[in-house]
């Protein structure tokens, strides 16, 4: 096993299996490698990278094909594994410290209906974690395009309440700020018109969840029984891939799953969803933790500066560093401050 093998030597990753049975009777198995958060009180909050191991010719249920996948989802398996390979010696060798956990997932059955992320959604549920973010790379492994290099693309849904950031908003932006903008392209929709990922169970279920996808992608090379037609080859075959642009996604993949995890505070995350909903849920939020006053933020995303508020004595950051917050006093009394570029 490849997740084993790179892993063997990291010094406390524990890689297993979770299966499961697949809706023709089909046995499917999930492949995960977790990584131990060292703050106790963390250990249980789980930050997930994971890719999809299945692969599928034109006709979905057809078996009969071959179907080489080498895009769709080789590239995000590959990053998954490559990531916890360096992600594990990096812990082991004390260069980086981990205060939440982190699993690495190869999962199956994605093509037939995310069945693999369904199960692992469940499989979080059961070992009582909660899940802090989830970040699936899919078609990650090509950038075809003239002009070259591009930027990646970051999916991040807005929930079921319109006009209201919901925590998969809010995690694509940390996302960004790790990252940088010259890497990071935010695409504010779960997915692509018509498409799905293993990042969507975990969305729907209110959890912080967001999907990377290659710039500009070849239906040719994706979701194609191998064959030429018209003197045009299909199939999704390793040619095609870029390994230079799939290495620049292990880096970003992985430096975002490690700041995520050494910097996680749940309760400063509680705070600002409670600030960042609707009127309703921001009343509701105010009502619970009894908040002097309660702050609508109206954001402007072409600005390149955050902000910070200080309710009832304590400090919030609101916003990412492409966001300037702008604030209207709904009841009572409260200080803000806003810190110039060079202090956030």
């Amino acid at each position: 096993m490849r997740l084993a093998q790179s892993t063997n030597q990291s010094g406390g990753i524990r890689v297993g299996l979770a299966g499961m049975i697949g809706a023709m009777a089909v046995p499917l198995e999930n492949v995960y490698a977790i990584l131990p958060g060292s703050d106790a009180k963390f250990v249980k909050t789980l930050f997930i990278v994971s890719g999809h191991m299945d692969s599928r010719p034109t006709k979905v249920l057809d078996p009969t094909p071959d179907a080489p996948g080498a895009d769709d989802d080789a590239s995000g398996t590959a990053v998954s594994v490559e990531c916890a390979r360096l992600l594990s010696k990096l812990a082991a060798g004390g260069q980086a410290s981990l205060r939440a956990t982190v699993l690495f997932a190869a999962v199956s059955g994605e093509e037939q209906g995310l069945l693999g992320s369904a199960h692992l959604l469940e499989w979080t549920k059961q070992q009582g974690y909660t899940v802090g973010g989830m970040l699936t790379d899919d078609i990650v492994g090509a950038d075809s395009a003239p002009g070259g290099p591009h930027r990646v693309r970051l999916f991040s849904g807005n929930g079921n309440i319109e006009d209201c950031d919901p925590p998969s908003r809010e995690l694509a932006r940390a996302i960004e700020e790790i990252d940088g903008r010259d890497a990071i392209r935010l695409i504010f929709r779960v997915d692509r018109y018509g498409r799905g990922g293993d990042h969507y169970p975990f969305y729907k279920a209110g959890l912080p969840a967001v999907r990377f996808t290659e710039p500009l992608e070849n239906y040719n090379h994706q979701h194609q029984t191998p064959r030429t037609e018209n003197s045009v080859e299909y199939g999704d075959f390793e040619k095609y891939l870029n390994f230079t642009f799939m290495g620049d996604e292990i880096d970003q993949t992985g430096a975002s799953s490690t700041r995520l995890s050494a910097k996680f505070d749940p309760a400063t995350a509680r705070r600002y969803a409670g600030l960042a909903g609707t009127n309703q849920q921001l009343r509701h939020h105010e009502k619970q933790a009894n908040l002097a006053a309660v702050l609508v933020g109206l954001r402007d995303e072409t600005l390149s500066c955050s902000s910070r508020v200080t309710v009832s004595g304590t400090d919030f950051r609101l916003a990412s560093t492409y966001t300037n917050i702008r604030y209207k006093r709904l009841r009572g009394q409260t200080g803000s401050r806003w810190p110039a570029k060079d202090q956030v």
